[in-house]
């Protein structure tokens, strides 16, 4: 029995330790924006904007959350979106962009996906995943 306890102490401690040959995944910041579209999407003032009450991004204001799934659908991160900005797209067309940071991310391979309040999954490539922006058309 003492062999088996043994045994199993080391082994803890090689997977506490990271030993084992195993590289553990980088981990970063992710930061980016969340652009909302014009016409019927959005409610803007002269500094600050949010999601339409009657439109499908309702749910997209200030502290709503950003989570980030990795390509096997584990959940690897959320942060909060801030103060949505108006800016002006020209022919009177205004779009809002919120920013995020969504700390201690590990790294991937392929692409994750980023959900933000309650819309559809969207794919964000890893190679931009530091600086990226995500756009609801």
């Amino acid at each position: 029995m003492g062999v088996v306890v043994g045994a199993g102490a080391v082994g803890l401690v090689w997977a506490l330790s990271g030993s084992g040959g195993a590289k553990d995944p980088e981990v970063f910041t992710m930061s980016g924006s969340v652009v909302l579209p014009v016409r019927g999407s959005i409610e803007a003032g002269e500094s600050s904007c949010t999601g339409y009450e009657g439109s499908t991004y309702r749910n997209v204001t200030e502290g709503a959350a950003v989570v980030v799934f990795g390509p096997d659908g584990a959940r690897l991160g959320e942060g909060k979106l801030g103060v949505g900005r108006p800016h002006d797209e020209g022919n009177e067309s205004i779009t809002c962009a919120f920013p995020v940071s969504i700390s201690g991310v590990k790294g991937a391979e392929g692409s994750y996906q980023v959900r933000v309040a309650d819309l559809e999954l969207v794919k964000v490539p890893t190679g931009e995943a530091r600086s990226f922006t995500v756009t609801f058309e």
